[in-house]
């Protein structure tokens, strides 16, 4: 399937409200091919060509009832307000400001993990590991100190463990610099959404 057909296939779904299903569907159908020893771009473009198949359009179904066709722009993950900031979204946030909210000290309770692969910025699942941080990022954090801006990881709370152990770094990473959180929800936008070759 090439990009455009992709990228079609995506923002159709994300209209239908029906992306993150269509997400974890895939990703199950990618590593059921990757076990059965495909390389992983042989094992993506057969799961998205399934994706197609496996969520049609909603009018196509037989029970689908029109409803009245409602404008409204996709939110940009830059604009959403993060509680973690003192409820500003990242676009709002200025160099100063993201200075000011630097992390000062983080807290972690001891990893619940004891056997994730190594993993890297180049590695097989980086962009797995990216995902994993972003989605997480908010759940597993707590602010314990407001002056001081100490924060507490708490990784138990996390929804997976993380791909690889370079999930945990990309995480902390974010934390402790906002700029690199608006920096890789970006990224995240940009790369994963669009229909990319590799991501969810």
């Amino acid at each position: 399937m090439d990009a455009e057909k992709k990228n079609q296939l995506t923002k159709r779904l994300m209209r239908e409200k029906r992306w993150q299903e269509a997400v974890d569907w895939k990703n199950r159908r990618i590593k059921k091919h990757r076990d059965a020893g495909l390389l992983r771009p042989e094992a993506s473009d057969a799961a998205w060509r399934e994706l197609e198949k496996e969520f049609p359009p909603l009018e196509q179904s037989p029970d689908h009832v029109a409803a009245p066709v409602r404008n409204i722009p996709p939110v940009d993950p830059l604009d959403q307000p993060i509680a973690l900031f003192g409820g500003k979204s990242l676009r709002q946030m200025t160099a100063e400001r993201r200075k000011e909210w630097a992390v000062a000290q983080i807290i972690e309770t001891e990893l619940p993990w004891t056997d994730l692969p190594e993993g890297s910025e180049i590695g097989e699942y980086v962009v797995e590991d990216m995902d994993w941080a972003v989605k997480n990022l908010l759940l597993v954090t707590k602010r314990i100190d407001e002056e001081e801006k100490r924060f507490e990881i708490d990784w138990s709370k996390a929804v997976t463990p993380p791909p690889t152990a370079w999930g945990v770094g990309r995480l902390r990473r974010m934390l402790r610099d906002p700029s690199d959180f608006e920096w890789q929800l970006q990224d995240h936008a940009d790369t994963q959404y669009p229909g990319d070759d590799e991501g969810v």
